[in-house]
C-alpha cells in the first residue's frame, strides 16, 4: 500500500499490543470500527523484547484482529511500529474465523 492509499478507509490486520485489551489498543485504536478475529497463514510470531515481530514461517499461523482505519490513524500506527525501517507494510491474504 503506497502513501497515496491512506487517505481512505482501509482494513489493517493487528497482533501483538495492538489487540484489544493490549497497551496501545486503546490509544492507536480507540477511533477504529472492529471488524472481526482473523488468522494470517504461513506467519510466525516472535518476541523481540519490548514488542512482538512476524516473518514468514510455513506452517505457522498468526491471530489477530482486523480494523477499519483511516489515513490518520494509519500515519499512527505506522509512526508506533517505525514503517520502513522496523517493520514493511505488506497487503496479505487473510482467513476470518
Amino acid at each position: 500500500m503506497d502513501k497515496s492509499e491512506t487517505t481512505s478507509n482501509m482494513k489493517v490486520f493487528v497482533y501483538g499490543t495492538l489487540l484489544y485489551g493490549q497497551r496501545n489498543h486503546s490509544h492507536f485504536l480507540h477511533n477504529a470500527n472492529f471488524c472481526t478475529k482473523a488468522i494470517i497463514n504461513n506467519y510466525a510470531i516472535y518476541d523481540l523484547g519490548s514488542y512482538p515481530g512476524v516473518k514468514p514461517y510455513a506452517g505457522q499461523k498468526i491471530k489477530g484482529e482486523i480494523y477499519d482505519i483511516d489515513g490518520e490513524i494509519l500515519a499512527n500506527l505506522d509512526m508506533l511500529e517505525g514503517e520502513g525501517y522496523l517493520y514493511k507494510r505488506i497487503k496479505l491474504d487473510i482467513n476470518t474465523s
